[in-house]
């Protein structure tokens, strides 16, 4: 039996169903849950990528299935892989059971994935003849941040017996997925463009480098908790608990404005002028997504990929690709203008010189035609 990896939910019930709600998730996900749903969990996993909620998601799960309450002190571990040599690593995954098919592991931090480490020889030994025949009365997920390498073998000899769950962001379908699943479960009626609604305010899939579902997941908590037993979730409630993200609506303006939509770009103005927003953090922002413009086409001139900026940058690849094609569109000259412009103004408005709301529109509608701007005089 444990040769096959069968799961044992709690009290016998057969394969687990508490995995039901993520039948949505894409394939990289959705492998680790069809290893739980065809009873058949490796002894091996290795779990890296950004998304770090649905990980500690996937692991509640992984724990609520095979470890019994009365058995867990001694069937769960979790481990800080830094703190452990390889021979304790192979020591702890070759532990027997305590009155259960199977014990459940967690070596965090394991960065030998993706970096040499200084394992004695000895134990980086042992360690790739655990890889390659580990016990199958253990279940141990090792959790690495960054990518890992694959010239230094590690995920490849896991792989063969295991498997390597990479842990993206979502895209735009599974996050409407997600969000509609997170109302339904917890009782809140909605439409479908109340939904829209709510997930363009979360701005998670608009600026996808800043907004992680743990924030997002805190702001539906509060939601939730404010709709309950009030009907259909509506946009009023939404905008009591959301709040605008300004850092993803500046560079939906600069996403506007250097797509030449300057009517969408000043709507946005004026939408956020309504809002309440700060004119004055608004142009900051601005000022900030026009300095990364810039520092992209800098980088793509020079020959980096879209993939090396967003490393280098630590931003999603996807964020990536759109600004270096945003940047290709406009002439290093004029964007280089643009920023010094912002930077004046900033300055001019903060000084009580120049009206802000005047001067966005000013500098959206240069950018959107591609027009040098004049200097104001203001010295006098």
């Amino acid at each position: 039996m444990a040769g096959t990896g069968t799961v044992w939910c709690l009290r016998n019930h057969g394969p687990c169903n508490i995995f039901m709600e993520l039948e949505w998730l894409s394939l990289a996900y959705k492998e680790f849950y069809d290893d739980f749903k065809s009873n058949a969990l490796k002894p091996l996993y290795l779990f890296w990528g950004p998304e770090t909620f649905l990980m500690d998601s996937m692991l509640a799960h992984a724990k609520k299935a095979l470890i019994e309450e009365a058995t867990e002190p001694f069937n769960y571990q979790v481990e800080n892989t830094e703190q452990l040599s390889a021979e304790a690593m192979v020591e702890k995954m070759e532990t027997l059971p305590f009155l259960s098919e199977r014990r459940l592991i967690v070596f965090k931090n394991a960065g030998f994935f993706a970096k040499k480490a200084a394992f004695s020889p000895a134990g980086e030994a042992a360690l790739k003849a655990c890889f390659e025949n580990p016990p199958l009365s253990t279940v141990a997920i090792f959790i690495c941040g960054p990518k890992p390498d694959n010239r230094l073998k590690w995920s490849e000899r896991l792989g063969k017996s295991g498997r390597v769950v990479s842990f993206d962001r979502l895209d735009a379908a599974e996050f409407n997925k997600w969000i509609a699943q997170r109302l339904k479960r917890s009782g809140i009626e909605s439409d479908d463009r109340t939904r829209q609604f709510l997930v363009d305010r979360l701005a998670y899939l608009d600026y996808r480098a800043e907004v992680s579902l743990q924030e997002i997941d805190k702001h539906l908590e509060v939601l939730i908790s404010l709709c309950s037993g009030k009907g259909p979730l509506t946009k009023a409630e939404i905008l009591k608990v959301v709040p605008q993200n300004l850092e993803a609506s500046s560079f939906k303006l600069v996403d506007a404005a250097v797509a030449q939509d300057l009517p969408k770009a000043l709507a946005m103005v004026e939408f956020l002028r309504a809002e309440g927003e700060s004119e004055v953090l608004l142009l900051g922002t601005l000022y900030k997504a026009l300095t990364q413009l810039h520092l992209v086409r800098l980088m793509s001139d020079t020959g980096y990929s879209d993939a090396d900026i967003a490393k280098r940058l630590s931003i999603h690849s996807y964020r990536a690709k759109l600004l270096a094609k945003q940047a290709r569109s406009i002439d290093t000259t004029l964007l280089n203008d643009y920023i010094i412009e912002a930077a004046r103004l900033d300055h001019w408005i903060k000084s009580g010189r120049a009206n802000a709301w005047i001067s966005l529109d000013t500098l959206l509608t240069a950018i959107s035609v591609r027009r040098p701007l004049r200097p104001l005089n203001l010295t006098r």
